[in-house]
């Protein structure tokens, strides 16, 4: 369907000639050019040896971390004791303010904690909130189950289809999905032998022929939605619908 509706678009584009926006160089998109924005200058400061200072703490850092590189890389050309201790000496520096950086982080999330923060830091937090989140989902899609199910395109002579149709079949018990299965070559696979031979309907949600491939179905809007292009896992599957039934409720 994507590719009819783009071949639609460029013959528009086409038949309108000469007298279309999108033809002339000067109108239509080309028209636009960026605006010339006028630079302020940049007051440099300088030490008392006529050395250029860093202005503000992302030049100092971006200026360390190239020295740091600079000698890490002297040090590895060419490992001598004066440049392996150049590269340690500078590398402590940094460990050591990194170490500092830590322990101050500590004491403010001590001193003035973000209650958000605090709730979901520690490992049984996490823990908790992926089995909240696990619970949450395995509702969503036991729901999903009594308005959609599932149209399973493969072909016999396909090795990952035989080894998907198994995930595909726990996964529709597990939740209560419908499956049709459609066969593009008319052939069955063992947990489908009800299989039906494909009636066109391929070439429409499937016309690059990728096999297997998975689709959540509303027989009542006519909705088809992709949910796995090729061989997944089951928490793959999962995630697949989960982004996608995120994406629909928060548009």
């Amino acid at each position: 369907m994507g590719h009819k509706l783009c071949l639609l678009i460029m013959l528009l584009i086409t038949n309108a000639g000469a007298s279309s926006w999108y033809a002339k160089s000067d109108e239509g998109w080309h028209w636009y050019k960026d605006p010339k924005i006028k630079k302020e200058p940049v007051e440099k400061k300088f030490n008392k040896k006529g050395q250029a200072v860093a202005s503000s703490y992302t030049e100092k850092l971006e200026k360390f971390q190239k020295r740091l590189e600079e000698l890490k890389a002297r040090a590895l050309i060419h490992p001598t004791a004066e440049n392996v201790a150049a590269f340690i000496k500078i590398h402590d520096f940094m460990l050591e303010k990194s170490t500092h950086f830590q322990k101050m982080w500590d004491h403010v999330n001590m001193t003035l904690p973000d209650p958000e923060l605090i709730q979901y830091s520690s490992p049984k937090a996490k823990e908790i909130r992926a089995t909240q989140e696990r619970e949450w989902l395995y509702k969503k899609l036991k729901t999903l189950a009594q308005d959609y199910g599932l149209f399973f395109v493969f072909k016999s002579g396909c090795r990952f289809c035989h080894e998907f149709s198994p995930l595909v079949k726990a996964f529709s018990q597990k939740y209560g999905f419908e499956v049709k299965a459609i066969s593009a070559d008319g052939g069955e696979l063992a947990e489908f032998p009800e299989a039906v031979a494909d009636n066109g309907t391929i070439a429409l949600i499937n016309p690059e022929g990728v096999y297997p491939a998975l689709y959540l179905v509303n027989p009542k809007t006519h909705l088809v939605q992709p949910i796995a292009w090729g061989m997944v896992n089951e928490i793959d599957l999962e995630q697949n619908i989960k982004h996608w039934l995120t994406y629909r409720e928060k548009n």
